[in-house]
């Protein structure tokens, strides 16, 4: 795997902070990269976290030694997490989900999620107060690296959600986009995706060279699920496996932007049964807009580790890819569940990754 880049940790856990996770990466208007993602006091979803940020001045080569604070919890929000960046010309606009205040004495495993999001007109400098952008009293996800903004100017934003609390009303989880015209200052909702049953999570979507916007889903069906919009991600139908087999992990598509083609990396270990076997990052590429698909490649592969939440961004020759890195216990996966959790970066020259 040696041909596909060099790999390593460059966000580390400690006892502080056991978890860092969910992170995407913006080139800003000077040349230098800037990397954002969740830090948590534990390492639950639900636990207390902040977003923080490194710059880099060499296409991540190297980084800051320390972060900095991008934004920490709020009046309405005990936790922010899963950052991605979008370009618009309001600005460098960055979006995140918090968990919501809960009452005192209350679960706070029960409480509901909001997307927010911030704008920063100075190259990430400083950033807006939270404006949320949904606004439904349910557990809604918006994965990192996950808004893009299409050929025409709109604003997509993939949600799951689920009418409840997560782990009560897990298989109930359907999915939709957010949609902005104008933006970020206004949105609205697509139609809505579900399958009794059968729960439909952290969709990811990339605007293909055909004009339609794919889909890719998350399921704990052995497969990788997709869905297509021909109406700019208004409308979504032909939900239906896509043929690539998976763990119980989010997929991560994006558009080539020389020969648009799609990019899909995702975990690809066969499906167990068990979330948390996610042990490899893999490649593929579709040149017909995510009708069929190449055999896949293994970038990173470790049966004692999870891998997951992938960000794609290009720089310069180089494809830059971040996810999480957690070493697995497989006796108790839930007791230290994402407890000393990294970021781990890998740097593929564009040429070893598609010729």
């Amino acid at each position: 795997m040696e041909q596909y880049g060099v790999s390593r940790i460059i966000c580390h856990a400690s006892e502080k902070f056991p978890r860092h996770s969910e992170a995407d990466v913006v080139k800003l208007t000077d040349g230098r990269l800037l990397l954002a993602w969740g830090r948590k006091t534990d390492g639950n979803d639900t636990s207390e976290g902040e977003i923080v940020g490194m710059y880099s001045s060499d296409g991540g080569a190297t980084w800051d030694e320390e972060p900095h604070i991008i934004r920490v919890p709020w009046a309405e929000c005990r936790n922010a997490m899963s950052v991605s960046f979008c370009r618009t010309p309001r600005g460098l606009h960055l979006f995140y989900v918090g968990h919501d205040i809960v009452p005192p004495g209350e679960d706070v495993e029960r409480g509901m999620t909001t997307v927010y999001q911030s704008i920063s007109t100075d190259e990430g400098g400083s950033w807006s107060h939270p404006v949320a952008i949904s606004f439904r009293n349910e557990f809604q996800v918006l994965n990192n690296a996950r808004v893009i903004r299409t050929s025409t100017g709109r604003l997509l934003a993939p949600i799951s959600a689920v009418d409840g609390p997560i782990l009560e009303r897990y298989d109930f989880q359907r999915i939709f986009c957010l949609y902005s015209d104008d933006d970020g200052v206004t949105w609205a909702e697509s139609n809505q995706l579900e399958i009794v049953g059968v729960p439909l999570m952290e969709p990811g979507v990339a605007e293909c060279a055909d004009g339609s916007i794919y889909m890719t889903i998350r399921t704990k069906q052995g497969f990788l699920y997709e869905a297509r919009s021909y109406d700019r991600g208004t409308t979504w139908t032909e939900l239906k496996s896509s043929g690539l087999p998976s763990a119980e992990a989010p997929g991560t598509v994006v558009r080539d932007p020389k020969t648009g083609d799609l990019w899909m990396f995702w975990c690809n270990t066969p499906y167990t049964g068990h979330w948390f076997d996610r042990n490899d990052v893999a490649f593929t590429l579709s040149r017909d807009s995510g009708r069929t698909w190449e055999a896949p490649v293994t970038l990173e592969h470790d049966e004692g580790r999870s891998f997951g939440y992938i960000s794609v961004t290009m720089v310069d020759a180089n494809v830059l890819l971040t996810y999480y890195d957690w070493k697995l216990d497989r006796d108790k996966p839930n007791a230290g569940l994402f407890h000393m959790t990294e970021v781990r970066q890998r740097i593929i020259p564009r040429e070893a990754l598609v010729g």
